[in-house]
């Protein structure tokens, strides 16, 4: 469990992730896999939009008679927040086709990553 004082800290660590991912390095080994699906999900999004068009609601069925009883009810003000999923699954969206993608970054080798070390000579000849 990460202390509360710490979030700041691994914030800031995972942005300097990100700002050093460099995106022309990145290869996507199913590309063509995310494509189909992301194509899938906005046909199966648009065929139920369209079926419920088709057979849209007749009068009487589904329907419930409410009483004027409830007519002084205001809305509440943080009524925004039913739609609060949704909006997390649609900001979600972008980095699950990604992952889907299967990103491969080239990995620095240790040359790349290491300084040269000179290495003293010391030794002391009797």
């Amino acid at each position: 469990m990460v202390p509360i004082a710490r979030i700041g800290a691994l914030l800031r660590d995972g942005l300097t992730g990100w700002r050093s991912v460099d995106l022309r390095g990145v290869l996507f080994g199913h590309r063509d896999a995310s494509v189909l699906a992301l194509i899938a999900l906005l046909a199966l999004a648009l065929a139920v939009a369209v079926i419920r068009v088709a057979f849209g609601r007749r009068p009487g069925r589904a329907q419930v008679g409410v009483p004027a009883l409830l007519s002084w009810a205001r809305s509440s003000p943080l009524s925004f927040m039913r739609h609060g999923a949704v909006l997390l699954s649609l900001a979600g969206l972008p980095f699950f086709m990604i992952a889907l993608a299967d990103p491969l970054t080239r990995r620095p080798t240790v040359s790349e990553t290491t300084e040269p070390v000179e290495i003293a000579d010391d030794t002391i000849t009797h």
